[in-house]
């Protein structure tokens, strides 16, 4: 997908595509009624990876860019003088997307997919060279 100057966000969706927990979550996901914009990009984002999936046709995802930049409109500028968006950041747009559907990705256990796969628990020790003791 590359629907001018948004190789970012392409990158980002064939990662996500790739994560075998995103596709046997988006298996079991059934879309919300809910028209917030984050239940819309979740059902975009279902949509999209099972075409994906589907016999390697290639096709233009327009629904899924025009939700997609509703749902985070600083990604639906244009180039100055230009009628093409901006260049973007992947980073940016993988952080986004996943802060976006993360409160929609709760299963059944009470976990939550994104939490699960993408947060990190850091702890911080301190050791003595001199004597070995630690301090937590």
């Amino acid at each position: 997908m590359n629907l001018g100057n948004t190789c970012y966000l392409n990158s980002t969706l064939q990662i996500l595509h790739r994560l075998p927990e995103f596709k046997t979550f988006f298996e079991k996901y059934k879309p919300s009624p809910a028209s917030s914009r984050e239940h819309k990009l979740m059902a975009e984002l279902k949509r999209l990876n099972e075409r994906l999936d589907n016999n390697g046709q290639s096709f233009e995802p327009y629904q899924f860019l025009k939700v997609f930049m509703e749902t985070l409109p600083q990604f639906a500028e244009y180039e100055d003088h230009r009628e093409v968006y901006k260049q973007q950041d992947a980073d940016e747009v993988f952080q986004l997307i996943l802060n976006a559907i993360e409160p929609l990705c709760g299963e059944a256990d009470g976990s939550n997919m994104i939490s699960r796969m993408f947060e990190l628990n850091l702890k911080t020790t301190f050791e003595n060279i001199e004597t070995h003791e630690i301090d937590p």
